[in-house]
C-alpha cells in the first residue's frame, strides 16, 4: 500500500462497535479543542440524546506497513427534506446538549486529512447527496466551485489568554459589573457565600445539581435534564467520564451550605467549554445565575493552563455578556452531481437509521 490518506467506505448500514482506543489516542495527540467530540462525550450523546439518524465518519491513514492510523472524526445528522428523499442530507449534529459540530482532525496532518475528509464524505458511493461540514477558520478551505459552496456559520462566544483579570473588566460594560457586585453584597447579607471550583463531582453532588435545574423554569417546561431518564442518565455518564479523563471543572455558589447555582464545565487541552448552568430561582433578584458565570469566568483567567474559554451560545445571550469574543466558523457545503437511483432510496428507507463509517 503507498502511504497516503485511505478510507475504508461502508456505503451499506453497518452496526459496528466505535474504535474507542484509537479514536482516544487522536484525542490524545492533539486533534482539537472540541471536548464534544471525544469519545467520552459523543458515544453517551448518541446513546440517551439523539433521536434524529446520524452518521459518524472515521477517517484513517495507512502507511506502507499496512498501519491504520485514526486521523479524523466528524458526526452528522441526516436531514430529510421530503418523504421522496429519505435522509439523503448531512448537516453536523445538532441536539440539545451537542454544541459543537468541528471535526477532530490530526494536527500533524490537519489540511491533508480536512482534504481527504471532504473527499471522502461526498464519495458518489454513498446515499447521500449533500453534506454540509462545519469548521473553523484555520483551516484551509477549498474554492468554491459547482459542487462547493461556503458561508459563515454563527460564531461561538469564547475568550482568548492572555487576558488580565483587570483588562478583562475594562471590557465588560461597567453598568453590568456595578449590577454583578450589588447582588453579591445583597446575598452576603443573607448568609456566609462561598464559590468553589473543583475537579470532581461526587454522587451526590450530580443529584443536587440534577435537582436545582429541575426545580426551575425547566423542570416546569419539560426540558431539564430529570424530565427524560435518558437526559439525565447521559449527564451522570459525562461528568463521571469527564472526571475520570481530568476534563471535568465544577463551580459551585453556595449560601452557608445550600447551593444556589452551579456549572459543569468541560475542558480539553488548553480549551475549557462551558456545558451547563444551573441556579436557584427563588433567589433570582440576587442573580445566582449571572453570579455563576462571573465565578466561572474567575476560575479560568486565574487558571495558567487554560488559554481558550467558550460559552456554547450566540453573543445575543447571557453568554455574550461574559464571554467577549467571537470564534468565527464556516460551513462547507458539498452537493454530488447524480441523481438518486430508486435502489438508493429504497435501501435508505429499510436499513437502520444509524451508521458508522471507518
Amino acid at each position: 500500500a503507498e502511504d497516503g490518506i485511505r478510507d475504508d467506505l461502508v456505503t451499506g448500514v453497518q452496526t459496528c462497535a466505535l474504535p474507542i482506543s484509537p479514536w482516544r489516542e487522536l484525542v490524545d495527540a492533539g486533534a482539537g479543542s472540541n471536548v464534544y467530540m471525544t469519545p467520552e462525550f459523543l458515544e453517551p450523546n448518541l446513546e440517551f440524546v439523539q433521536s434524529e439518524p446520524y452518521v459518524v465518519a472515521f477517517l484513517y491513514r495507512q502507511s506502507p506497513e499496512r498501519r491504520r492510523h485514526l486521523v479524523a472524526v466528524a458526526a452528522f445528522s441526516r436531514k430529510s427534506p421530503s418523504w421522496k428523499r429519505p435522509y439523503h442530507h448531512l448537516v453536523p449534529l445538532d441536539n440539545r446538549y451537542f454544541w459543537n459540530p468541528a471535526p477532530l482532525l490530526h494536527p500533524a496532518e490537519r489540511q491533508e486529512t480536512w482534504s481527504a475528509l471532504l473527499a471522502h464524505l461526498a464519495d458518489r458511493r454513498h446515499p447521500w447527496r449533500t453534506v454540509d461540514l462545519t469548521a473553523d477558520r484555520e483551516v484551509e478551505l477549498p474554492q468554491p466551485s459547482g459542487s462547493i459552496a461556503i458561508w459563515d456559520a454563527p460564531g461561538v462566544t469564547a475568550l482568548h489568554k492572555p487576558l488580565t483579570r483587570e483588562a478583562y473588566h475594562r471590557r465588560r460594560s461597567s453598568s453590568s459589573l456595578r449590577s454583578e457586585r450589588r447582588r453579591l453584597r445583597q446575598l452576603r447579607q443573607l448568609g456566609n457565600v462561598r464559590v468553589t471550583a473543583e475537579t470532581h463531582m461526587s454522587h451526590g453532588s450530580v443529584e443536587e445539581f440534577l435537582t436545582l435545574e429541575a426545580a426551575g423554569w425547566k423542570g416546569s417546561h419539560g426540558t431539564a435534564l430529570l424530565s427524560r431518564d435518558s437526559d439525565a442518565n447521559f449527564f451522570r455518564i459525562v461528568t463521571s467520564l469527564a472526571e475520570r479523563e481530568g476534563r471535568l471543572i465544577f463551580v459551585t455558589l453556595r449560601l452557608d451550605e445550600k447551593l444556589i447555582g452551579a456549572s459543569v464545565m468541560l475542558q480539553l487541552g488548553t480549551t475549557v467549554q462551558a456545558f451547563k448552568l444551573c441556579y436557584d430561582e427563588s433567589l433570582r433578584k440576587y442573580a445566582p445565575g449571572l453570579l455563576t458565570a462571573a465565578a466561572c469566568v474567575d476560575h479560568f483567567l486565574a487558571s495558567d493552563h487554560l488559554h481558550i474559554a467558550t460559552g456554547g451560545g450566540s453573543s445575543d445571550g447571557w453568554q455574550g455578556n461574559f464571554f467577549l469574543d467571537l470564534q468565527p466558523r464556516v460551513t462547507v457545503h458539498v452537493a454530488q452531481d447524480k441523481k438518486l437511483s430508486r435502489q438508493d432510496r429504497k435501501s435508505t428507507r429499510l436499513n437502520s437509521s444509524h451508521q458508522i463509517i471507518s
